[in-house]
């Protein structure tokens, strides 16, 4: 990706003066009722892989109301971490004055213009003619990219397909096994993941709240799985990580079955 596109991740020492900047601007903008009157892109789908997010791209795209600007279906530009944010360092004595918060906004507005361009090839951050979207599944489970969205796009309607998490496993498992013959075995890999699952909830409690950093997928990340087939299944951690930023009347979720 270019190196011009900046990123809101605040993750550098200052970011809870950044982040608590950007809430003041945030809390001052409300959505408008009508999506026509949205920043586009006016929705996303952020459903995990192998949950039918392809299909649903393609349905709305045949929807005469909805145009897919998108240069592909998954851009991914929102969960960059190696782009840094441009700019001026936020000092404790500089970030509650105008001048600082006025930074931050022209930031923004420069940040999402880049998004558009390399994304969408749109020139203009508001058009009230038309809907469209991107559908990057790989935002899904990304703390920076839920981040990025929120301070970028925070009025987004977000669309989630849910599948039964062991077709899922398995849809996922066939895409990734046709790769190699000397991929391992189903059987193996989902044997190892039940193993380290069970020995992480002996370990901890169930605690949804805790999202991207739940104390679950920090266990699991000790075993160094190959692939977490059924606990990207466990669609509560990441519905409650996005619906910790985004509110619940702006998340439509849909039934793959």
């Amino acid at each position: 990706m270019g190196g011009n596109f900046i990123s809101y991740t605040f993750l550098e020492s200052w970011s809870t003066l950044v982040a608590f900047s950007l809430s003041v601007y945030q809390v001052l903008a409300t959505c408008p009722s009508s999506i026509f009157e949205r920043q586009a892109p006016q929705f996303q789908i952020i459903s995990a892989a192998k949950t039918g997010s392809t299909s649903l791209y393609a349905y709305m795209c045949q929807n005469p109301s909805i145009k897919c600007l998108a240069k592909k279906k998954e851009l991914n530009l929102l969960r960059s971490t190696n782009i840094k944010y441009r700019s001026e360092k936020v000092t404790l004595v500089s970030f509650l004055s105008v001048w600082a918060l006025k930074i931050l906004v022209q930031e923004r507005k420069r940040a999402l213009e880049t998004y558009l361009k390399q994304g969408f090839g749109i020139e203009k951050t508001l058009n009230d003619t038309f809907v469209t979207f991107e559908a990057s599944i790989h935002y899904y489970h990304y703390k920076v990219a839920r981040d990025n969205m929120y301070a970028l796009l925070p009025c987004s309607k977000l669309v989630w397909m849910v599948r039964n998490p062991l077709p899922r496993a398995v849809s996922e498992y066939l895409h990734q096994a046709v790769k190699s013959q000397e991929y391992p075995t189903f059987e193996s890999l989902i044997n190892k993941e039940l193993d380290a699952i069970s020995v992480c909830n002996k370990r901890m409690s169930i605690e949804f709240s805790g999202g991207f950093e739940s104390n679950l997928f920090k266990c699991l990340a000790k075993f160094r799985l190959k692939k977490y087939m059924l606990s990207t299944g466990f669609y509560g951690y990441f519905m409650a990580a996005w619906l910790s930023k985004f509110p619940l009347e702006q998340h439509l979720f849909l039934d793959y079955e």
